[in-house]
């Protein structure tokens, strides 16, 4: 009852304007994706990534680092419509279990968003709490512990990712 219809039209007014400015990011995104598929580039990377070793494990633990880094610098959504279709080729040409991939992919970017120096989530928490970026660090390091052991587990041990997927009959 406290809501007039011009706070209701400047709220969907608002909605409507951050939904806008996704949507040209995640179309823009797809769109690259799109020209990088075309253009071959994935084949190039899969021919890149096996050149530098055939081993599952070693190939994690280079997109471990290369998707927190780029999850740091871009939207989690747009990294994962243009980072897909370069990464999924040389995944099952190494026996990788996609879903698994898939959560590794999210897990990485998502620690990537809360790690300065443009982490997404880190500006958006720090914004809205007020804190400051230098307080955020000191508070969020013993969770960057937890993260990365957990990262390992997940990246070492698919079964862990994978239990739920295998658990839900199809």
């Amino acid at each position: 009852r406290e809501t007039s219809w011009a706070d209701v039209k400047a709220a969907l007014a608002e909605s409507a304007r951050a939904n806008g400015s996704i949507m040209l990011i995640l179309m823009a995104s797809a769109g690259f994706a799109w020209i990088l598929t075309w253009e071959g580039v994935a084949a190039e990377t899969t021919e890149l990534l096996m050149s530098i070793s055939t081993s599952p494990v070693v190939f994690l633990l280079i997109v471990n680092v290369l998707l927190i880094l780029v999850g740091m610098f871009l939207d989690g959504n747009a990294a994962i419509i243009v980072l897909t279709p370069l990464l999924m080729p040389t995944v099952h040409a190494l026996g990788i279990d996609p879903v698994h991939f898939g959560i590794m992919m999210i897990f990485n970017l998502s620690i990537g968003a809360i790690t300065p120096p443009f982490g997404t989530t880190m500006f958006l928490t720090c914004n809205l709490t007020g804190v400051k970026l230098d307080e955020y660090m000191r508070e969020i390091l013993p969770f960057y512990i937890a993260l990365g052991v957990t990262l390992m587990v997940t990246t070492f041990y698919p079964p862990l990712s994978l239990v739920l997927a295998n658990w839900v009959p199809m």
